[in-house]
């Protein structure tokens, strides 16, 4: 992935906290999710090592705030997908981390969570959007 910035959320990097806390989605959890980002590092070509970062997911939320895409904005959806197509960021203000957490260990209440899921899965409109991503060459 030369000249990428790949960011991951992995349900096995939960962090517990003390006491439930409001999460940037509005919701009381004592849960919050580890985040990385890396970027592999080239010398003529050639791939020399890898540099990342691991950070709260709290915080990309935040950085998505700024940028216009607040979980509490009804006029627009953003979701933020890795190179797979897959959903690191969204939007959608009922995203739970502790719904998330549990659909990754199969004890999901039923309940989906748009995160970890595949994009152009999650309804009709980005199965729409998934399919013009493909055409325009942005995902094979």
């Amino acid at each position: 992935m030369k000249d990428r910035i790949v960011v991951d959320i992995n349900p096995q990097t939960k962090l517990w906290k003390l006491t439930e806390n409001p999460s940037p989605y509005g919701n009381y959890e004592n849960e919050t999710l580890l985040a990385v980002a890396y970027r592999a590092i080239f010398v003529n070509e050639a791939l020399v090592g890898v540099a990342g970062i691991e950070f709260l997911y709290d915080s990309l939320v935040e950085l998505m705030k700024k940028f216009g895409c607040s979980p509490k904005d009804e006029s627009a959806r953003c979701f933020l997908l890795d190179e797979h197509a897959y959903v690191v960021y969204s939007s959608q203000p009922d995203i739970s981390y502790s719904e998330y957490l549990a659909s990754q260990d199969k004890k999901s209440t039923g309940k989906s969570s748009a995160l970890g899921g595949f994009f152009g899965h999650l309804n009709r409109v980005t199965e729409w959007t998934m399919e013009l991503l493909i055409k325009k060459g942005f995902y094979h």
